[in-house]
This record gives C-alpha cells, structure tokens and sequence, in this order.
C-alpha cells in the first residue's frame, strides 16, 4: 500500500536495518530459530531495502550503526554501497559463515545505491530543546538549566543517541 501511495508523501524509517537479514529470537513449534523473514512485519519493509519495492511518493531510510552493530549478514552488507566497515567483535557471531566479514569481498554487482547521511552534531540551543522534551515526557526529572545542557553536550560531544544514554544509563 506504502509503495502505490501518490497523493501523500510516505516516510519509511527503520532503524537498526540490519535486523532484517538476521535469525529472532523467537522459536517455531520445532523449537527452530526463526529468521525475521519469516516474521510478518520485517517480511513487509525488507523489500524496500532489497530493491524489489519502491514508494512512489516519498523515501525509504534505513539507519545501521557502525560503531555498535554486532552483526551484519552478508546478502545485506552486498548491497550497501558504500560498503558499512562492522567488525565482528563477538567470537559466537565471528564463526558464523552468513556475516560479513571482509566487506571489500562484496560484489560490486549486486550493490544498490545507499548513502551515507553525516549528521551535524547538535547545536545547544537543539540540546536545550532536547532536555526540555526529556524532562516533558519524563525521561528526566531534573529541571533543566544551562548548567545541565552544557554538561550533556560536552559529554555526549552534541551526539543525540549519547545524550540519550547519558541520561537513561541509571535505569
């Protein structure tokens, strides 16, 4: 339906992209590993990022990190271009033959054309803006000041998902 929309524009965003391509944690009746495949929602934006799909109307964005990814299959680390540098850290994950691990092997063939978006770190008036919606909706419950907000962007080097963390790590 997303792919045939024309009248409104369509955001598709997913966030941590990856997951697609990998096994679940969840278990058939067998007590086998799923594949997100076969999960009925990752099935639906998988072709999106395959190339099989389009929005006629809009964009697909995908978000993969590579500074904290601990996977990245190998059918979707082919298509990225370019190509995502994701180590395999994890010894488990190291010896499993369907994860990237050399992402100069990737054909170049099968590639789709992805960006790489930089992202501007935050400005403090943006900082300031982001401790108030957290304090808002309860995320903090420190009142905000220009001593809070300077120390949570100098910490988190105006990087929002580190700001995040730096104030949710106590949960």
């Amino acid at each position: 339906i997303a792919s045939k929309q024309t009248e409104v524009p369509v955001l598709i965003a997913v966030d941590d992209v990856n997951t697609l391509w990998t096994n679940t944690l969840y278990r058939d009746q067998n007590d086998a590993i799923l594949p997100a495949s076969r999960l009925r929602l990752p099935s639906s934006f998988r072709p999106f990022f395959d190339g099989e799909k389009a929005v006629e109307r809009g964009w697909v964005v995908g978000a993969t990190s590579y500074k904290r990814s601990l996977f990245m299959p190998q059918e979707l680390n082919s298509k990225l271009h370019p190509a995502p540098k994701v180590p395999v850290a994890n010894p488990v994950l190291a010896q499993d033959p369907t994860l990237a691990k050399d992402t100069a092997e990737a054909a170049e063939a099968n590639r789709l054309s992805f960006d790489v978006i930089a992202l501007d770190r935050m400005s403090t008036a943006e900082t300031w803006a982001l401790m108030n919606f957290y304090h808002k909706v309860s995320v903090i419950s420190t009142p905000v000041t220009d001593a809070l907000v300077a120390k949570k962007w100098v910490t988190a080097s105006g990087n929002p998902r580190e700001m995040f963390n730096s104030v949710t790590s106590y949960f």
